[in-house]
Order: structure tokens, then sequence, then C-alpha cells
């Protein structure tokens, strides 16, 4: 249907079977190893949390969100402040009583306890799809019993689980005079084990005999809390056993919320161009473009790391099209082997090692998903295939409105769901071949007006892409 409204269920109807068509073949992974995050999730409606908790935002104007949260005001004004905006967020509680309250807290409200973890919550999508999965994380006893039998899990297992809790909130919610855009969760935390990503060597002692097509690497966020030493050791030991990986195995970097810009500029420019594939949302792309440098969104004014929440708020809350190619053009040439400073950064994680003897300079997919909707990019003679992008983009879009309004089975109830996007073209799934070899495969998404759940979207986005995509050298 053409010219094309929104409003109309006729053209709901039109996305979801051309959606359901396109992303209808065979499944091209067989095999996957996912790590190195897994833990149990407490999930929780935030606002009940916060009135058992008898706590109410300051009259006063609150600062911008903290990287770690040390003390109650810490744990209010972050929250106020992606609740406001109605983005997801996650962050590090380092003061132990402060989490011990919280979490005691949101065990005396309605609540539930599901497989949490970026690497858990995608190795359940991957077995669901029809793969054999080596997952690594901290898995405790409970975690254990709720993963499915033909879960393989690494050697290590830990003698207690580790607990996230994750405070959702509903469009439209209100709480102390402000109120959410959209339905999102705000996730804290006092996790060590998966913040020192504890599961890493053994992960990587098992690769070998598990005979992976694909690598999904997730859980670096959590490093967050961590001492800046103790992070780059762990990235450059993490780098070191990426580099032991054939090249013909595809990795994949599942990227997570991370407030501090130092933290995610040493992220962006030691594994991005260590691995072949990027996940991740309009929220996490935002900051990573500010974070590496990124200006031409801002006039070409390099902000100050003080501004990055509200250029955040500003351009990628609602990002427009041009907005999100604009910046996923940036990181693909911040990634490019020739950077200077990327090789200065790899060298420094690497020893003295010359770059071009590692797996350095492949980064070639980005997977971004926003509400409304969904890219894959490649760039061109890659490895990667346009085909396979167009039905990954939509396998992925469609999983989204499944998970968002809790549809078990392959139809969807149009009158769930709306467009909010107009692609403005007549073909649903248009191409956009940009100036720098990178090709862009773009969807609309049928958005959840009630959504049941937010957290591990996500994950189950990415998790189809992939299956639906295979990479060749």
């Amino acid at each position: 249907i053409y010219p094309w409204d929104v409003a109309l269920e006729d053209n709901r109807r039109v996305v979801f079977e051309t959606l359901s068509n396109i992303s209808s073949s065979s499944k091209l992974l067989e095999r996957v190893a996912v790590g190195y995050n897994a833990n149990l999730d407490r999930i929780v409606n935030a606002l009940e949390l916060f009135e058992f908790l008898k706590i109410q935002k300051p009259s006063v104007q609150l600062n911008k969100p903290t990287d770690i949260i040390s003390t109650e005001q810490d744990f209010i004004q972050t929250f106020t402040h992606f609740f406001e905006q109605g983005s997801a967020a996650e962050r590090f509680i380092d003061n132990p009583q402060l989490c011990q309250k919280i979490m005691e807290a949101s065990l005396n409200i309605n609540g539930s306890l599901s497989v949490g973890g970026n690497a858990a919550l995608m190795s359940l999508e991957f077995v669901n799809e029809g793969c054999d999965v080596l997952l690594g994380g901290v898995i405790g006893p409970h975690l254990q019993q709720l993963l499915p039998p033909k879960l393989k899990t690494c050697r290590q297992k830990d003698p207690s689980d580790v607990i996230h809790l994750i405070m959702e909130f509903p469009k439209g919610a209100h709480w102390s005079g402000i109120w959410s855009p959209r339905a999102n969760r705000f996730i804290v935390h006092c996790d060590k084990a998966n913040s020192r990503l504890n599961s890493l060597e053994y992960f990587h002692s098992e690769l070998e005999a598990f005979h992976t097509n694909l690598i999904v690497l997730s859980g670096f966020h959590l490093l967050e809390g961590e001492p800046e030493n103790f992070r780059k050791k762990r990235l450059n030991e993490v780098l070191e056993k990426l580099d032991s990986v054939p090249g013909f195995i595809p990795l994949h970097f599942e990227m997570a919320s991370i407030g501090d810009s130092a933290f995610l500029n040493l992220l962006g420019r030691s594994i991005l161009p260590a691995v072949n594939s990027l996940g991740l949302n309009e929220q996490e792309l935002g900051y990573l473009y500010f974070s590496l440098g990124g200006s031409d969104l801002n006039e070409d004014r390099k902000p100050s790391v003080a501004e990055y929440p509200s250029l955040v708020n500003k351009y990628f809350k609602d990002p427009s099209l041009p907005t999100v190619i604009k910046a996923l053009k940036f990181i693909y040439r911040i990634t490019e082997s020739e950077t200077t400073d990327n090789e200065s950064v790899f060298r420094e994680l690497l020893g003295k090692r010359n770059p071009q003897d590692t797996r350095f300079g492949h980064f070639s997919r980005v997977h971004f998903h926003s509400l409304k909707l969904h890219i894959i990019s490649i760039k061109r003679n890659s490895g990667w295939k346009i085909e396979e992008a167009r039905r990954g983009v939509a396998a992925g879009s469609l999983v989204a409105t499944r998970k968002a309004c809790g549809i078990k089975g392959s139809e969807i109830d149009l009158k769930l769901v709306e467009l909010l996007y107009d692609p403005q073209t007549s073909s649903l799934i248009h191409q956009y071949e940009s100036d720098i070899d990178v090709d862009f495969v773009i969807t609309p998404v049928l958005v959840c007006k009630d959504p049941k759940k937010t957290v591990g979207l996500g994950d189950a986005i990415s998790t189809l892409g992939l299956v639906h995509q295979s990479y060749r050298q």
C-alpha cells in the first residue's frame, strides 16, 4: 500500500506479512558460543519499589546521572534521568548496605525471577532457534535449573546465584511529578563475579573442542564497576584470547548500557576493531558516538563529557534515520585499521605485538535497533551478504514485537501494535547505499502499544539477526 499511512491497519498487516515472508527461510547458524555474563533477574515494577522504600524525587533540580551508584541520591537522580527520557540504563551499586536495602525491598513487592545476563538470554534464543550452544557465565544452582538441558555450560559452577534487579516502568507512568514517554527498565546490581569476567578463562578453554560457527561476546559493561587498572588488565586478557580465535569464526559484540565515557572510549577503540559485528540500541549508540569523539551531529564542536547525557537525550532519545546513519558511519570510520589512535590503544593492550598480526581491522557489521526501526549495516565485500541481512533485520523486527507483547505463537494481533516509522518508500525493507562502502538495510517495527516486557529485547533482536546470517571470510 502506497502512499504510506502508518495509522492504517491494512499497512500494519502488510508489514507483518512482508516481514514474515522475508524471514521465513531456513536458519544459517548451527553452533554458537556465548560469553561472558549470566545471572538471575528479579523483575519488579520500579514505582512500586520506590513506594515501598518511601522514596520520592526531590523538589530541587538534580544533577546528571552518575556512572556508579554510591548513595541513595545517586540512585534517585540516575533513575530519574532515564525514567524521564524513557530510556534503558544499567548501573553498578558500590555501596553494599544500599544494595542490600534495595534488593531486600524488592522481595516485599510483586516480582518474578528469571534467567538474566546478555549471554544467558542470547543463549536461550539461540537454543530456541535450534542451535547447539555453549554458554560461559557465572552460573549458580538456581540459574542452572532454569536453563534448558540442551544448553551446554562451561564446567565452572558457582555455589551461589548472582541477582540483578530489573526495575520496569510502563509508558505514561507518573512518578513525583514526572512521566515516562515510553516503557523501559532501569537495572541495578552489585555483581562482582560477572563484573570481573570470572568465566573468561573457562569459556575459552572449551571453545576449541566445541567447534563453534560464531562467538558472541557480552558483559563488558559490567567492568564499569571495577578500577581502571583492572579494566585494562582484563581487556588485555580478553584480546589475547580473541587473538587465538581462527579468522574464519566471526565475533559479535553485544553492547549494553555504560555511563563512564572514558571506559566506553577504551572499549570502543580496543574491542570493536577486534570483532566482526556489533549489536546495540539508540541509547548505546549515542553514548558510544560521543565517547569516541563524534562531533558532526553537534555542529562539529566536540562536546565536554558533562554534555553527553543532554546530547544523547537530544539526538538519540528518538533518533531520525539520518542521525543513526551518520553515527553508524562514524563508528565504521573509527574502527578502520589505519586509524592511528586505534593502533596505539591496541598496542597498549596487547603489548608490542603488531596489530596486523591479529584480528584487528575486520569490523564489518552493525545490527542497530530502536523502538520504531531496525537497521543491519554491512561493509561491502566483507563476508556478510546483503540478502541475508534483509532476512536478519526482518526476523529481529518480528521477535521484538512478539517479546514485547508477550505473544507466543506466529501470528500477531494487529490491534496490539502500531507503526511509528514511515519508510517514505514503496519498499518496506529498503536499502541505503552510503559513500563509505557500507550498505544499510532498514525496516519498520510493529511497536507494542502496551509492552509486557522490555528486558532482553535487544538480546533477542541481535540473536535472530545472527541466526539468519553467515560469515564467509
